[in-house]
């Protein structure tokens, strides 16, 4: 059984309480097809999973961005910002929990991967700004908290 939250904050405060020694954090990439087959859109996300006291995944998926391909919308940069996202994400976890493992991954059980796109968790830590709204590569994550930072 599986349990998605609707707020990585809440995520991190259960998984804090619950004395989670494990957490699995894994940044990923997924594609929509439409078109006749075409990838029309890629978004990038961040999955984070853990094994609570009582046995159960609780999991938490927060997507950093959407590109339109059918607007000609580039990827140049989703992956850097992606990265950085995952960063924030993996310094708020430490910042909760020191001692924390954290590895790459996520935990899974039969039916957990095609219900992902349905899981969608609000998080506090970054917004994703755009320089210039006509060009997708000139997006860029402003976290909103300056004081999380790794340890």
């Amino acid at each position: 059984m599986y349990i998605s939250h609707y707020s990585l904050q809440d995520w991190i405060e259960e998984a804090a309480a619950d004395n989670t020694r494990t957490i699995r954090l894994q940044d990923a990439s997924m594609t929509r097809m439409e078109h006749q087959g075409l990838v029309a859109y890629q978004t990038s996300l961040i999955l984070l999973s853990r094994i609570d006291s009582n046995g159960h995944i609780q999991l938490a998926r927060i997507e950093i961005e959407t590109i339109d391909r059918m607007r000609g919308e580039g990827t140049k940069g989703m992956a850097e910002r992606c990265e950085e996202a995952y960063q924030l994400v993996r310094a708020a976890l430490r910042q909760a929990m020191p001692d924390v493992r954290i590895l790459r991954g996520v935990y899974q059980e039969a039916g957990l991967s095609e219900s992902l796109h349905r899981i969608h968790s609000s998080q506090e830590l970054w917004t994703l700004g755009q320089i210039d709204k006509h060009d997708a590569r000139t997006r860029f994550i402003k976290p909103l908290d300056e004081t999380i930072t790794e340890t």
